[in-house]
């Protein structure tokens, strides 16, 4: 479905709260050992967010569905980011565009 989606809706937006808040340490992930076993480890909420923000635009770029990452707050690295490709009919992409990673 979201294959399908893509024509109608060419484009994704994504706020992250990128706030102090989410270093508070009451999040919780699911990590593999080295056995590939799965097991919950405690994590800060922006680790959590983290996971859930690579699996999006893991899926963003395998559908090449352009999907763009707003941060709430300005940082270094910069404040959005947009994955997936170009989104025809969406208009330039915001911020950088990023590469798939190796």
């Amino acid at each position: 479905m979201l294959a399908e989606s893509i024509v109608s809706f060419p484009v994704r937006f994504v706020i992250v709260d990128n706030s102090g808040s989410m270093n508070a340490p009451d999040g919780e992930r699911l990590v593999r050992d080295s056995r590939g076993v799965t097991h919950q480890v405690p994590s800060t909420r922006w680790q959590e967010l983290g996971d859930v923000i690579i699996e999006l635009a893991e899926t963003a770029q395998a559908l090449s569905a352009r999907t763009d990452f707003h941060l709430l707050n300005p940082s270094v690295e910069g404040q959005y980011i947009s994955v997936g490709g170009t989104g025809a009919g969406a208009g330039p992409a915001v911020g950088q565009v990023a590469a798939p990673a190796d």
